[in-house]
């Protein structure tokens, strides 16, 4: 299983190496789990310019980070 977790902060996503690293991801159907600092879920799914492939992904605050390693772990021991 191969998995990305990227961290976006509301200065990281006005940089165009983030995009390509999501995007890149996204085309290989890479999962993407985006960490987010100093910005919201609810106002990074609100902003312009941002892509729909984006909003939908599971969006965690960076303090959160424990949520992503338990579904991580479950998802690992599922496919053994």
């Amino acid at each position: 299983m191969t998995a990305t977790a990227t961290w976006y902060s509301a200065w990281a996503l006005e940089r165009p190496y983030v995009w390509a690293g999501i995007g890149a991801a996204w085309g290989r159907r890479i999962p993407i789990v985006a960490l987010l600092l100093g910005i919201t879920a609810a106002e990074l799914q609100v902003r312009p310019g941002i892509p729909a492939l984006l909003k939908k992904r599971d969006l965690l605050d960076l303090n959160d980070t424990e949520v992503y390693l338990e579904q991580l772990a479950a998802r690992v021991q599922r496919e053994g």
